[in-house]
């Protein structure tokens, strides 16, 4: 071989060593594969002890056609409490509520959820003509200690009265509202509220926005606030499939929470094998992130949906998100991500996935009556005056500038 050859040979080795030592460095590894870190993990689930739970029933005149017979708002209160009572409370009381708590002295549960009537209520004392929910939720929180869980049951109808401008009493609830739990807020650092709406038969009087009554034989809308440290009222949401209701019944549900939290997950390939090597295919790949989101106290409506999720690279994309089978006991959802463009950076990309909520749930304007005159008007009887102001007024506490940020993935991908 030549000086020339051997030189020539040389150089081509040298070319190919540096293009090879290219590729390394900017593919981070093995080109055929990238590594999916999850930055931020929580720290293990604090062992939580049983709850101190109160459960208050408003017993204002409106109340009483839920209780009038048998119902699914006694089938669904006496399932529902029953294994609160057994599972998670370390002490439990049941209480009336209106314009002051009267506590039920007999705690025999079944007695006194089965027992439950106008009678009952109107022995339970208070002023019964109307109901200020501002007023009735200041007295909840007023009761609800440090490791307190409390439930809060009502009808929240707002009741202006005769005589009231309904919307100046609208707008003033959500302020009110809005100041008792941010107040209650900054004393209880991780705070969650949940709000399950049902529905029940409903035989006696319906009180218009004037305080007209109507009689009225149909289902009417009730609701379920849970309120407290938000790993204990975790246990207690998680509860909710034993509510007893029919078939056909819908829970919608409300929940807020302190946020962001930092939720278990792990980034696993398409096919679900649990591994951080992705395979890939020229600048395309794409990965499963998994995580637990019973933390969050949302339902799956809203953690499928992609535009709830906003992500810090736009290269990046949310393919689909679902809801894992029951028997996944450690993860819940699954977030699909996928690239087809190629990575900047050699050090590898951060890559940033936030869940956010930007507004109430839609269901809450839904299930609004806007005029609250007429229960036999179209629509109106499956929805309640003023509840969107009242759950407004909730949500504007926790999230002030309208919006939120309830979890942040972090990622670094190389």
């Amino acid at each position: 071989m030549t000086d020339k050859s051997k030189m020539t040979l040389i150089i081509s080795v040298a070319v190919l060593l540096l293009i090879f030592c290219l590729i390394k460095c900017a593919g981070g590894g093995d080109s055929n594969t990238i590594t999916v870190q999850v930055l931020e993990q929580p720290k293990s689930n604090p062992d939580i002890s049983k709850s101190d739970v109160n459960v208050y029933v408003e017993n204002s005149g409106s109340m009483d056609g839920y209780v009038n017979g048998p119902t699914s708002f006694k089938d669904a209160l006496y399932s529902y409490l029953q294994v609160i009572k057994d599972n998670e409370s370390n002490k439990f009381t049941f209480n009336y509520v209106n314009t002051s708590v009267h506590a039920v002295q007999n705690q025999d549960l079944r007695n006194v959820v089965k027992n439950l009537n106008t009678s009952s209520f109107i022995s339970a004392g208070g002023d019964r003509t109307s109901s200020d929910i501002a007023n009735v939720l200041k007295l909840v929180l007023d009761n609800t200690k440090k490791n307190d869980v409390s439930l809060l049951v009502s009808d929240f109808i707002l009741s202006p009265g005769k005589g009231k401008n309904a919307s100046d009493y609208e707008n003033d609830q959500k302020v009110t509202i809005r100041g008792l739990v941010s107040d209650f807020k900054k004393k209880h650092t991780d705070l969650a509220i949940v709000v399950l709406q049902l529905y029940s038969e409903f035989n006696g009087k319906y009180y218009n926005i004037q305080d007209e009554p109507k009689s009225i034989k149909d289902k009417r809308p009730y609701y379920i606030w849970i309120i407290g440290d938000r790993n204990r009222v975790s246990k207690i949401w998680e509860d909710r499939k034993y509510l007893r209701v029919h078939d056909d019944d819908i829970i919608r549900e409300f929940a807020v929470i302190t946020g962001p939290v930092k939720l278990k997950s792990v980034v696993v390939d398409k096919f679900g094998k649990k591994n951080n090597l992705i395979e890939k295919k020229m600048n395309s790949y794409d990965f499963q992130l998994r995580v637990d989101c019973r933390p969050l106290l949302l339902d799956s409506i809203y953690l499928k949906d992609v535009n709830n999720y906003k992500l810090n690279d736009e290269n990046y994309k949310i393919k689909k998100i679902k809801v894992l089978k029951d028997d996944n006991e450690d993860y819940t959802n699954s977030i699909l991500v996928y690239t087809n463009q190629p990575r900047r950076m050699t050090g590898g990309e951060k890559v940033s996935i936030k869940l956010n909520c930007s507004e109430p749930p839609a269901w809450i304007n839904d299930c609004n009556d806007d005029f609250g005159m007429d229960v036999s008007a179209k629509g109106a009887m499956s929805k309640t005056f003023g509840i969107k102001y009242i759950l407004q007024g909730v949500y504007d506490a926790f999230y002030p500038n309208g919006k939120g940020t309830l979890v942040d993935y972090k990622l670094n991908i190389k």
